[in-house]
């Protein structure tokens, strides 16, 4: 069930982030769920406070689900563009 939150809203904050810069990427949405659901497990096993729906702290699993698929985000663009520099030569 965390998983399954945190490739949906992994999912979502690449779509959005997509939208906003009107860019069209199917290796970042599958980047983003992924890291999605690494930081719902992640941010579920590390903190255990506020609301809690069948044994799964809400706000830790939300925050994780969406602030490492941001991280990640940020990791595509920069790699993408070093490696773009690697190959220009510069």
């Amino acid at each position: 069930m965390i998983i399954i939150i945190g490739i949906l809203l992994g999912a979502f904050t690449g779509r959005g982030f997509l939208t906003i810069a009107d860019r069209h990427s199917r290796a970042l949405l599958v980047t983003t769920s992924t890291f999605g659901a690494l930081g719902a497990v992640a941010a579920n096993q590390l903190l255990s406070w506020g609301l809690t729906v069948w044994g799964i702290s809400i706000l830790p699993v939300l925050a994780g689900s969406i602030v490492l698929p941001l991280v990640s985000i940020y990791g595509f663009y920069f790699g993408k563009n070093y490696f773009k520099k690697l190959r220009a030569g510069n």
